[in-house]
């Protein structure tokens, strides 16, 4: 498409109206063609006011265009970790109201339910070695494991274990129990546990604290 504009302009010399001024629509860049008949300075100047006026009309239109853009190029993109983590969380969902469970959800995305707050007097950090009882199952309520009897993990400080524990074991204290649902991200990720743990399995833990140092 060719777009034809009409600049009118003052020849200094001769004071005759100039003639017409084309410029091509096709491509972002302006083709001017001014009269040769024109005075240089006359034709200079003319020239430079239509491409300052050019200028000051598309420089709004790019950057409003770019903000665009900037503003929602990123919308509706997750990361994996997000997008496993808002697929699990229906299932838990689902899961709770079939098993009819109070439960709360932390905003790690962690549901956690404190059956027992154990002692007031102190909590652990996470450079606390927990002694625990413990049982670990599926959304399909199939046990991985269990510690048959408290274990310490050889002495594992609370920072080494799965992040939904260190999230849940903070809120009880010594004697307490808390049953927890946790995302595969907040325990053992994409990864495999041995023959017993599929990559991205929900756990579904109850816990008891029995003792910490």
């Amino acid at each position: 498409m060719v777009v034809t504009v009409w600049v009118w302009t003052i020849n200094i010399v001769s004071k005759n109206i100039s003639e017409r001024v084309f410029a091509s629509g096709e491509y972002p860049f302006l083709f001017i063609g001014f009269p040769v008949t024109l005075d240089p300075f006359v034709r200079y100047n003319c020239m430079n006011a239509f491409l300052r006026a050019a200028f000051c009309f598309l420089l709004p239109v790019f950057l409003l265009t770019a903000c665009s853009k900037d503003e929602y190029s990123g919308a509706g993109v997750y990361t994996d970790v997000e997008k496993t983590m808002m697929e699990q969380d229906i299932l838990i969902q689902k899961y709770i109201q079939d098993h009819n469970l109070n439960m709360e959800r932390d905003i790690s995305g962690l549901y956690f339910n404190i059956e027992a707050p154990g002692s007031d007097s102190a909590h652990m950090t996470l450079n606390s070695v927990p002694t625990v009882i413990y049982t670990r199952a599926n959304l399909r309520d199939s046990v991985f494991d269990a510690s048959f009897g408290s274990t310490n993990f050889d002495g594992r400080a609370l920072k080494d274990h799965i992040i939904g524990w260190q999230i849940g074991l903070q809120k009880i204290g010594k004697g307490g129990k808390i049953f927890m649902i946790i995302p595969s991200p907040l325990a053992f990720g994409n990864i495999a546990v041995g023959n017993i743990i599929p990559a991205n399995t929900v756990l579904v833990c109850d816990v008891e604290l029995v003792d910490f140092k």
